[in-house]
């Protein structure tokens, strides 16, 4: 998908319930409205995989949330109760860069009755930029994915400008829904 002058759109394809019924999630890459139309979201930077199920690991990896809470690189996003264990829950947090949320960065800490951790899950990113200013408005990125979707659409919700790790490089990007009308 492509925005005017072939620059890319592209697509979070992880929400399938909402595209069932008729939206269509968005991340605008602003940065990328000014590449040539060769880059593709194949540019995204791998984030490092976290997985740590032994005990000595998970609880390192606990400090290193904790550590990254405080310094407000991680913020909890969601705490659910394991649906499995009964003493158990599952912390959700959403890796941040300048107060914005990184694209596709989560960690999942399982903890127990009494907090400790048993494991740990996820995707992070070292050494983030923030990403700079934004070159578009939240106003005028909903404007450029409505016109880019080549049909009758309109953004529903609040675009929510994220960081939008790439290979060598950190970018600012809208991330929006879509309805096709």
């Amino acid at each position: 998908m492509r925005a005017r002058g072939g620059a890319p759109i592209l697509p979070a394809s992880i929400f399938r319930k909402q595209e069932s019924l008729g939206f269509r999630p968005l991340v605008l890459a602003m940065s990328l409205l000014a590449l040539p139309p060769a880059a593709r979201a194949a540019e995204l930077r791998e984030a490092a995989s976290v997985r740590a199920t032994g005990e000595v690991e998970a609880r390192a990896w606990g400090a290193h949330i904790d550590a990254l809470l405080a310094r407000g690189d991680l913020v909890l996003a969601r705490d659910q109760d394991d649906p499995d264990f009964p003493a158990r829950r599952h912390l959700r947090y959403e890796q941040r860069v300048g107060g914005r949320r990184v694209f596709g960065a989560e960690v999942v800490r399982q903890i127990d009755a009494f907090g400790r951790t048993l494991t740990v899950f996820g995707r992070l990113h070292e050494g983030l930029g923030d990403g700079g200013l934004p070159s578009l408005t939240a106003e005028q990125a909903g404007l450029t994915a409505e016109l880019a979707m080549g049909r009758p659409a309109r953004v529903v919700g609040v675009p929510e400008l994220v960081v939008l790790p790439l290979a060598g490089r950190t970018a600012l990007a809208w991330m929006l829904w879509a309805r096709l009308d």
